[in-house]
């Protein structure tokens, strides 16, 4: 069958990357599962899509791993790409860029508060959006540059407004505390980086708090800055998500559940294969085998 086929073309030879943990039985099953999830995405080009660079953070103990998966994969389709991290690595090609407080975790906002301010002075003008996400997030940049296209997102930017755009959540339920998971990684148009860049320092942004919530922190900035901008909803025609806060086989198998953070914080929120957007953009926990596994049955075995 397909998903069979699709399998074969990635591991001609049979063989299986198995993660720890896992037996060769098991992997092979979460394979045709991983394949059967990603049979319901169509990748599409879109001509005239505007420009999109890609945005990686990282620290140095992932460059010889995420990052470098990454640029060996799905990075190179977007229209320019950037890697950033605690250290500079000029073999690997990623820029360091320092930042208040150490390089942890719970200090997530610091980072990419000193990272967006890189891509600002140096970057904005240079393309139409920038997505940002962690060294384990897979970009399907021709369908992020499609969906950047379609006429309704297309009217805002052209007509100036800002757009900051991802998986939509909601903070503990609570839909007017709404932000874009920064798992899935979120978009901003030109107009949206500058009106973030010149918020950074102001008291409502938090400039100098610690903490690994730094996409709720990124959503209240914005909403409580001049513009008052919000996240919007990206889900397509049908409900299915577009923007994925977890991998093809844990959404696959995820099923709602009234105390889980997953349901209470989502919209609606679908299951099995009609949670997959034929749209879909980025999946997100994606480490280097399950990374290398998706770009071949997406990229290499259509």
């Amino acid at each position: 069958n397909r998903c069979g086929a699709a399998v074969r073309c990635a591991f001609p030879d049979g063989k299986v990357t198995t993660p720890a943990g896992c037996s060769d039985g098991s992997c092979r099953s979460r394979l045709f599962e991983l394949a059967r999830a990603l049979q319901k995405i169509d990748i599409t080009k879109t001509a005239d899509a505007p420009s999109l660079l890609c945005i990686i953070y990282t620290y140095k103990a992932h460059h010889t791993k995420n990052a470098r998966t990454a640029a060996e994969t799905w990075l190179p389709r977007c229209d320019g790409a950037v890697i950033l991290s605690d250290q500079s690595d000029s073999e690997e090609g990623i820029v360091g860029v320092p930042h208040e407080g150490k390089e942890e975790y719970n200090n997530i906002w610091q980072k990419q508060r000193s990272n967006w301010r890189y891509i600002y002075e140096y970057y904005r003008d240079d393309f139409d959006y920038f997505h940002i996400g962690g060294d384990d997030t897979f970009v399907i940049a021709d369908n992020l540059r499609s969906f950047l296209a379609r006429p309704e997102i297309r009217e805002q930017n052209d007509a100036g407004h800002p757009l900051y755009l991802g998986r939509r959540m909601k903070v503990g339920g609570n839909a007017n505390h709404l932000f874009n998971t920064g798992g899935a990684g979120y978009v901003f148009n030109r107009a949206a980086l500058e009106l973030f860049y010149d918020s950074l320092d102001e008291s409502f942004c938090a400039p100098h708090r610690h903490g690994f919530y730094e996409d709720v922190l990124v959503a209240d900035c914005l909403k409580n800055g001049p513009a008052h901008l919000v996240p919007i909803d990206t889900r397509d025609s049908s409900g299915a998500e577009r923007f994925h806060m977890l991998n093809p086989g844990q959404h696959l198998a995820y099923r709602r559940a009234p105390k889980d953070w997953v349901t209470t914080y989502s919209f609606d929120l679908l299951e099995g294969l009609d949670y997959f957007s034929p749209e879909s953009t980025v999946f997100h926990y994606c480490e280097p085998s399950l990374v290398e596994h998706m770009d071949a049955l997406l990229h290499r075995c259509r």
